[in-house]
């Protein structure tokens, strides 16, 4: 276990004035995930999606500002291999940090599992999110073409990796 974190699978943080406390998803907590999809994206995951996320070889953690889901990531696991799926923050909350300290909760716990990468895909034209990943060491390492909904097309997505090499599994 990590500083912070306990045996309930909850940890806290401090984030400006507040605490952002990490817990594992739930069935229970699909509205709010919904409802914070809805205020961050165009194109929303639907119901069906973020359920599935919630099963077997996923991995769901949530960011709570006292009793308030305020963000979540979603990733799957194959063998030493982290997908990272989705980083979805609450429009109301965002530039608090709270995306960033999501990918760190998920960088961290890939690194517990000693995972060898995670890997990651991102809208071509999210500058944010770019420069958010690259700033945490993940690298462009190829493209897929059409592969997000548009309004008029399909966009292009690019596909990042982080490397967990030897030195950051044995900095845990």
């Amino acid at each position: 276990m990590s500083a912070g974190e306990s045996s309930a699978g909850t940890y806290s943080q401090r984030v400006g004035a507040q605490d952002l406390v990490f817990r594992e998803l739930t069935h229970q907590d699909l509205p709010a995930m919904e409802a914070i999809e809805a205020s961050g994206y165009q194109f929303p995951w639907t119901q069906r999606l973020l359920e599935g996320c919630l099963g077997v070889g996923h991995d769901a953690w949530g960011g709570w500002f006292e009793s308030e889901l305020v963000g979540f990531v979603l990733s799957s696991t194959v063998l030493d291999e982290i997908h990272l799926l989705n980083i979805c923050v609450d429009a109301r909350c965002h530039n608090r940090g709270i995306g960033r300290r999501l990918l760190r909760h998920l960088i961290a716990r890939a690194q517990r599992q000693q995972a060898a990468w995670i890997l990651l895909e991102v809208r071509a034209s999210n500058a944010g999110a770019l420069a958010l990943y690259e700033s945490e060491g993940f690298a462009v390492i190829g493209e897929r073409p059409g592969y997000y909904q548009g309004i008029d097309q399909r966009e292009d997505a690019l596909v990042m990796k982080l490397a967990l090499g030897e030195e950051l599994r044995s900095s845990r």
